[in-house]
């Protein structure tokens, strides 16, 4: 099948920006996700923080929302400290608000990206 979404991640010291755009199916979420964690181990940063910065039109099925959702759990596992999310549309932040109150680590929705990597790089500096 072919892949839905449009995505790119990069460090910024120890921020991880992953960019995320339209809608996605399992397929690309997954290769994705594969991209990512590959980053994260190679990196092996003690700690680190994530932004996931995405546009009013990122969505996907309730398949592809699980695989985000364990992909928050995975970082926790391996050095991620705090994460946020910047310009979500209502459904994205609704899902992602309720979510987040269940992790046990500190997270946030923004409205834009600047003010997620302002939280971001206090949140490392409180973690150090």
């Amino acid at each position: 099948m072919e892949e839905h979404g449009s995505y790119s991640f990069e460090w910024q010291g120890d921020i991880l920006v992953l960019s995320l755009f339209g809608g996605f199916n399992e397929q690309a979420i997954n290769r994705f996700f594969l991209q990512v964690t590959e980053s994260i181990l190679t990196s092996a940063r003690p700690r680190w923080v994530l932004l996931s910065s995405v546009d009013e039109a990122m969505l996907g099925s309730p398949e592809v929302i699980n695989i985000i959702k364990s992909a928050y759990i995975w970082g926790i596992d391996h050095g991620c400290v705090a994460a946020a999310i910047s310009g979500a549309n209502l459904v994205v932040r609704s899902i992602f608000s309720s979510y987040f109150e269940d992790l046990a680590f500190n997270t946030q929705n923004f409205d834009e990206k600047s003010e997620a990597l302002l939280w971001l790089t206090a949140q490392l500096k409180e973690n150090e």
